[in-house]
């Protein structure tokens, strides 16, 4: 089979959407225009299940909603054939409407994500965070927003497009982008400008879960966590189940349970279950105040609760 027919079969088997949240709306939009396409909808305490639209360059929009420039400001982005509903946005919505009082954007770039064409779908993820980093200065230049308060977190192709928004923001940089087993096919791992990368905010942390399958194989953030090894997960059969592992650990380590990460030399010392260092929790809010860099290897359960006790020291 030539490569460009294995790529095809690999992206389509393994890398599988949230297709649960999806309705089955596959289509491939030959006209997407992501300044058009690309909606932003707000959550708050005040309307924590009931998304408001807000438009980037219309501060009538802004005053209108329940956003507090008062809070500090996340922005979630799905991947490939989700929406703004999606399991991983609205969980990870409600974990962090009840542990802090915080404006968060949805991210919906469902006109060109729902789409069986994935590399369609990869294509357009530098305009989708182009218009992301657009918006973000908007609300900056506007005093909405201070952009050490910002946080963006993608899962798989969103933790490129939260890359790509990083970029284009104009005004400084993001506090802190999380990236979710950022997706690996199509994204060049040498190349730092088409892709997720450390330069992109203040703070970058990245969640291993599939590393050289379904996501990247490279070491992108000034910390990387990885779990169990970083490509296959305890109680996965598919490379996808793997994949989507990422957001769910994230979003039980919200509120619900901690997962203690050990420093490692190198991702051959975690090969070797060879890491000695320091102890760190992956998905720590207080990580980007810290200055931390580094590789961390985390053990999981197979099935939830997925975090495990604090390990030996």
């Amino acid at each position: 089979m030539k490569l460009g027919g294995l790529l095809l079969l690999v992206v389509s088997q393994a890398l599988l959407s949230e297709s649960v949240d999806y309705e089955g709306k596959l289509f491939w939009n030959l006209f997407f225009r992501p300044e058009r396409d690309v909606k932003f909808y707000l959550y708050t305490r005040r309307n924590a299940y009931a998304g408001q639209e807000v438009l980037s360059g219309d501060m009538n929009s802004v005053v209108k909603s329940t956003f507090n420039p008062k809070n500090p400001t996340k922005f979630l982005i799905h991947g490939w054939r989700g929406d703004y509903e999606t399991t991983f946005n609205e969980k990870v919505s409600t974990e962090f409407l009840i542990k802090d009082d915080v404006n968060i954007f949805r991210v919906d770039w469902s006109t060109s994500a729902q789409t069986i064409n994935y590399m369609t779908a990869a294509r357009r993820v530098p305009g989708v965070g182009k218009v992301l980093g657009e918006f973000i200065d908007f609300l900056n230049a506007n005093s909405a927003v201070d952009l050490n308060t910002v946080t963006i977190i993608g899962f798989s192709l969103g933790a490129h497009v939260a890359g790509f928004a990083g970029k284009n923001v104009q005004r400084g940089k993001v506090r802190a982008i999380i990236g979710l087993d950022p997706a690996g096919p199509l994204f060049n791992s040498k190349d730092a400008e088409g892709r997720l990368d450390y330069s992109d905010a203040s703070y970058v942390e990245v969640i291993h879960t599939n590393m050289g399958m379904t996501g990247m194989d490279k070491l992108i953030g000034h910390t990387d966590f990885i779990a169990n090894g970083g490509t296959h997960q305890p109680g996965c059969w598919t490379d996808s189940c793997s994949h989507h592992r990422a957001p769910q650990f994230y979003i039980e380590s919200i509120n619900m349970n901690p997962f203690w990460a050990r420093r490692c030399d190198s991702h051959a010392n975690i090969k070797r279950g060879d890491c000695k260092g320091e102890l760190i929790l992956m998905g720590d809010l207080n990580n980007a105040t810290k200055n931390l860099t580094g590789i961390f290897h985390f053990n999981t359960n197979r099935n939830t609760p997925f975090s495990q006790s604090i390990p030996e020291i």
